[in-house]
């Protein structure tokens, strides 16, 4: 099996410590970042494992930062799970949301670009599908969101395709 080094985003979230103790239980190297905003260290300590040293205290859209860690590390992989989720914060502030999930992300791909990084993995949302009634939905006749949340994500999707 292929060993391989990945930075999770977000990994004080529910489903970034979930994805840490994964990639821990496969033989991977994992080293997080998170800015505790939503984040908890909570979700770092399993029975069998406590990742809060593996964990960085950084945001995503901190550009020297992210920079330094990328050119330090060497990731194989990017899991990109960092973000504002509740759709109530998105809405109040967009400015926020937009700042972390979408420009965050770029960040994110651009050091990954840069560093040359095999494969990142943005996590999505179901609110992207807000505004369908047909379910399942055929992609090629997909209804863009209207909330802010989910066109941050949207957003994010066309810059992962768009970005080399």
């Amino acid at each position: 099996m292929l060993i391989m080094k990945v930075l999770v985003t977000g990994a004080a979230g529910f489903i970034g410590g979930q994805l840490m103790h994964a990639l821990w239980k496969n033989g991977h190297t994992a080293v997080g970042v998170d800015n505790y905003s939503y984040g908890s260290a909570d979700n770092l300590h399993f029975d069998d494992h406590d990742f809060s040293a593996d964990v960085i205290k950084m945001d995503i859209r901190d550009k020297e930062g992210m920079k330094a860690l990328f050119e330090q590390e060497k990731f194989d992989i990017v899991y990109n799970i960092a973000g504002i989720a509740p759709l109530p914060d998105c809405q109040s502030d967009p400015v926020e949301a937009v700042s972390v999930n979408t420009l965050g992300l770029v960040n994110v791909l651009e050091n990954a670009r840069r560093t040359g990084v095999k494969h990142v993995i943005q996590a999505s949302t179901n609110a992207m599908y807000e505004n369908e009634t047909e379910f399942p939905t055929v992609e090629s006749k997909f209804n863009p969101p209207t909330l802010i949340y989910p066109n941050t994500k949207y957003c994010g999707e066309r810059f992962c395709q768009s970005l080399p």
